[in-house]
């Protein structure tokens, strides 16, 4: 069934619309990483971590002096708690991302990436963040046509490129019987056609429910229906960096018990869209 949310953080999700343009200026650190393997190298030894991220209002956004976003703040404190200088990378979309990390362009990917297969015997994934569920995002206007995933048939849905979203879609064509088309665009996020949606009939995504929760805030004229599981979220990192890898992983585990940790989480996922 097709939700709609009232906004409440309109202010909050505005910032990211001047995130991309301000990020390179605004990121002291910024630089072109050094190729470093596939096993990414000695981050602690080198005492430098590069990180790729995309804007986005649970990523990373920045307006004026003010850094925001849920994974932005994570890898920060990673970092800051072991002493590692961090380095920002500012992609076009997770499709970027990925290829950085795989050819050693970074050290991490700092993204909510769902736990799927694909991503799972490619990337070490990271215990998880949080939980989200995919949602069909479309144009209120399309609500009388597109309510469950049985309307999609001959319809086609935008992904940005490395969305591993695509494979809920294929799966869906098997399930309904009916085609869904799938059209794979670079260099946007899936922010960004979320807004697009919101000004276009013609435009229908998939996000994840965190960040559709929080794009609502913003876009009067969105709609979304499930269209999948419960998903755990995680950071990714190269499946030969064992030392980063299990540093990562013992950290969260304990930033699990802390108090300040739990209250950021939720400050940013506290609001909850499918329930």
């Amino acid at each position: 069934m097709i939700r709609m949310r009232p906004r409440t953080r309109k202010s909050f999700v505005a910032a990211t619309v001047v995130a991309v343009a301000l990020t390179v200026a605004l990121i002291v650190n910024l630089s072109v990483p050094v190729h470093r393997g596939n096993d990414g190298g000695d981050v602690f030894a080198r005492g430098v971590m590069d990180v790729a991220v995309e804007p986005g209002p649970l990523s990373f956004a920045v307006a004026g002096d003010d850094t925001t976003g849920l994974y932005w703040e994570v890898v920060r404190r990673f970092a800051a708690d072991h002493g590692l200088q961090l380095r920002v990378k500012v992609v076009a979309d997770i499709d970027e991302a990925l290829a950085l990390l795989r050819l050693g362009g970074c050290d991490m990917v700092a993204a909510g990436l769902p736990h799927t297969w694909v991503l799972r015997r490619e990337f070490r994934l990271s215990r998880r963040l949080h939980t989200s569920h995919p949602l069909l995002v479309c144009n209120a206007g399309l609500r009388p046509q597109v309510t469950t995933p049985y309307d999609l048939g001959g319809r086609t849905v935008t992904l940005p490129a490395g969305s591993s979203y695509a494979v809920r879609l294929a799966n869906l064509h098997s399930e309904t019987g009916d085609t869904v088309k799938v059209r794979i665009e670079p260099k946007v996020t899936a922010y960004q056609l979320i807004c697009r949606a919101d000004a276009d009939t013609a435009v229908m995504t998939v996000a994840g429910d965190r960040l559709v929760a929080m794009a609502a805030d913003s876009c009067d004229n969105i709609a979304w229906f499930e269209i999948g599981f419960e998903q755990n979220v995680s950071f990714a990192t190269a499946r030969g960096a064992t030392a980063l890898g299990d540093s990562l992983d013992t950290w969260l585990a304990r930033m699990e018990e802390d108090a300040a940790y739990r209250r950021l989480c939720s400050g940013y996922l506290g609001g909850e869209v499918v329930r």
